[in-house]
């Protein structure tokens, strides 16, 4: 199964017991989400190997078990070992040497400091910091409980125990603004409204921290209660709201008529299976009489590269080109949409932000170079490129990026983007207020043309 998927500045707060990515910071790209685990051995050199075997980005044997020292380093500082002595031997160039010297750094330092610093925390801290250093922004390391999380997203599996929102940043230093309220849901039965703004979760500041710090503040144990500061809108000071966790599974789609018979369908994500639920929403709206169509894909990660394929070729004609997947010895992989001959679609716009990305982005920029959607907002991620996760022993997992993607076209998406045909901004006051002006916009130009 090959995925797209992006840690970006939001994450659906309905957590399970055990989005982020990321830092959910916030990704495109697994192929296997369960692949055959990689050896029995100790995660660090499974990671190593993989890496080495597997990246489209050439990496150098140096190059990651320096890495990997100084993610050891740092965590030692984080646990006040100042300064950390950790041997530093002179690497080859020989990826079984070099790893073998890694290994042996690692275990004396491990020595030196136990119980200061355990065998989970080395491991998390080498892999981690090996992963990093590749420079793409889908090569990443998952923990035992990110990596569960991650293959049940990716299969469309997620139930969280939480409150049942989604937080918004327009920036990573603006306010954190409740931006989604589930119905039905803890939050909803708290009364937290969209445009509250969280200023604290349990006594504790929030100021400066990513949206995914925030939801790993929330999340806890199903029943258990949270304490969130919020200051609503029109007022100077917070309150504080108890909410009770409870058992949610996310939404991946969800639609509705707007006024002037405009359909409007939000896609949270590209899991399996979410193409079947796209068509039914499509069915609904255009039973309800929907003359134009809004596709919402800001702050959607991505998620199954086949996902995205079958979600295209509901919108694009049959044997469209819609991308290509070229791996690091040169093979190009076509995906052609296999949906109708001629689908009938009512005008489209797709909206964006610098939340969209992966899979999000390819559908975004393929509807825009067919001439099938004006697109909206501002621009895209710029994060776009196609890997594959392996589960790791003991349980945490590693994203390696195998493949680069281009466009049906030929645009080169990775570290550019999507460019929007209208740029519209949105600033934290909108958020707040509860305006949305680039959903305005969209509406404009679908009853306007301009």
């Amino acid at each position: 199964m090959k995925c797209l998927g992006l840690f970006a500045f939001i994450a659906i707060l309905i957590f399970t017991v055990g989005c982020a990515p990321s830092q959910n910071d916030s990704g495109v790209a697994p192929q296997s989400a369960a692949g055959s685990t990689t050896g029995q051995g100790e995660p660090i050199g499974a990671a190593y190997q993989l890496i080495l075997q597997y990246s489209v980005t050439p990496v150098k044997p140096p190059q990651l078990a320096n890495a990997g020292l100084a993610g050891l380093r740092d965590a030692l500082l984080v646990d006040g070992v100042i300064p950390p002595a950790v041997p530093n031997p002179t690497f080859t160039d020989d990826p079984n040497l070099d790893l073998r010297l890694l290994r042996q750094s690692v275990g004396s330092t491990l020595d030196r400091y136990s119980p200061k610093i355990n065998r989970q925390i080395a491991d998390d801290a080498v892999i981690a910091e090996m992963a990093r250093s590749v420079g793409d922004c889908h090569t990443t390391y998952f923990t035992a409980s990110q990596f569960a999380d991650q293959v049940a997203s990716i299969q469309g599996h997620t139930q969280f125990g939480g409150i049942g929102a989604s937080l918004r940043k327009v920036q990573p230093g603006d306010p954190l603004v409740i931006w989604r309220v589930f119905s039905g849901t803890p939050a909803a039965k708290a009364g937290l409204q969209e445009g509250d703004v969280i200023v604290a979760v349990n006594g504790q500041s929030v100021d400066g921290e990513t949206v995914q710090a925030v939801v790993n503040q929330i999340r806890g144990p199903i029943g258990q209660p949270v304490r969130l500061s919020v200051r609503s809108p029109g007022q100077s000071t917070a309150h504080d709201v108890m909410v009770f966790r409870a058992e949610i599974q996310p939404p991946n789609v969800e639609h509705q008529m707007l006024a002037n018979q405009v359909g409007y369908l939000q896609l949270y994500g590209f899991p399996e299976g979410v193409s079947g639920q796209v068509q039914q929403a499509l069915d609904a709206l255009n039973r309800q009489g929907a003359r134009a169509l809004i596709v919402d894909v800001r702050d959607n990660g991505g998620g199954a590269l086949d996902s995205v394929e079958q979600v295209l070729s509901t919108f694009t004609p049959r044997d469209t080109l819609l991308f290509t997947l070229s791996d690091s010895s040169g093979k190009k992989t076509d995906y052609r949409s296999t949906g109708p001959t001629q689908p009938k679609l009512p005008p489209t716009v797709v909206l964006v932000n610098d939340g969209t990305g992966s899979g999000a982005e390819i559908f975004a920029a393929v509807l825009q170079e067919q001439g099938l959607a004006k697109v909206v907002g501002t621009q895209t991620a710029g994060c776009v490129g196609t890997g594959q996760i392996f589960p790791l022993p003991g349980g945490s997992g590693l994203q390696v990026t195998v493949a680069q993607l281009l466009t049906g076209k030929g645009k080169v998406l990775n570290r550019i983007g999507v460019t929007p045909d209208v740029a519209v901004q949105m600033s934290p006051q909108d958020l707040i207020a509860g305006k949305d002006p680039q959903l305005d916009r969209a509406v404009q130009l679908l009853q306007t043309g301009r």
